[in-house]
């Protein structure tokens, strides 16, 4: 659709689709957000949202957004296509801004699956004060518990989502790959990731400042770095625990919360 805004609005219902084709965009309550101008404010998903065809971006919430998404949530289950563009908990595929939201469903995919959004797409994409709760589950590669590939910038973030049966290859706590253009900055994530992948990134090519994850998940931070300089500044509460100082875990909690 053209320039647009939607607001107050909800679907409950279960999206599936199936057949023949590529390159769809499938959300519980919007598949594509289509011009930057464009304003998702205080909605919500609660029915499980499936994508079977090939490079499909779904979402529990929008399929593929170019606009802005702020103050919405989702409770969606998010199942992905054969091989999948992206497969996020909120967004499938983000290339605007996405704000304020959060989901609880459970995500699984093949690539590019991330608990919250699957791919962060350009380096003008942002997340802002975002949270995610669900189990992130993988098929192949590229795989983080709030983001699965990020070109942008992820600020003031977190994901308390387990991520299963985790390998090396751009596997995340909080974010499978972060390209050369990406940014996370003051973000964690506290849930369980089996395997030798790093709590906080599976990939690093990009920068990350002032970020934390659970030490009892992975000893590792990041699990690869690509170039092999580390371009990582984070703060390591000692012991288990969440990485960041106690009345720091406690202020993000509250702060992103205010959705």
């Amino acid at each position: 659709a053209l320039e647009c805004t939607i607001d107050y609005c909800f679907a409950t219902g279960t999206v599936t689709v199936s057949g023949s084709g590529a390159d769809g965009n499938n959300g519980g309550l919007i598949g594509y957000v289509w011009d930057p101008s464009s304003t998702v404010t205080n909605c919500y998903s609660t029915g499980d949202v499936t994508g079977a065809r090939l490079d499909d971006n779904v979402g529990g919430l929008v399929g593929k957004n170019q606009g802005t998404i702020e103050r919405c949530w989702s409770l969606s289950t998010v199942i992905g296509g054969d091989a999948g563009d992206g497969s996020g908990g909120l967004v499938g595929l983000n290339s605007g801004t996405v704000s304020r939201c959060w989901c609880s469903g459970d995500v699984t995919g093949r690539s590019y699956v991330g608990g919250l959004v699957g791919w962060v797409l350009g380096s003008t994409a942002t997340i802002i004060n975002c949270f995610s709760t669900g189990q992130v589950n993988g098929g192949s590669n590229t795989i983080g518990g709030l983001v699965g590939s990020n070109e942008g910038t992820i600020t003031n973030c977190y994901t308390t989502g387990n991520i299963p049966d985790a390998s090396a290859n751009k596997w995340g706590g909080l974010v499978g790959w972060c390209t050369s253009s990406g940014f996370i900055y003051n973000s964690y994530a506290t849930g369980i990731i089996s395997g030798s992948s790093g709590g906080l990134v599976g990939t690093l090519a990009g920068t990350i400042s002032n970020c934390g994850w659970f030490r009892n998940a992975t000893g590792t931070a990041v699990a690869i770095y690509s170039p092999s300089t580390e371009l990582i500044t984070y703060n390591i509460k000692d012991g288990g625990g969440a990485g960041y100082i106690d009345d720091t875990v406690d202020w993000f909690y509250l702060k992103t919360r205010e959705v």
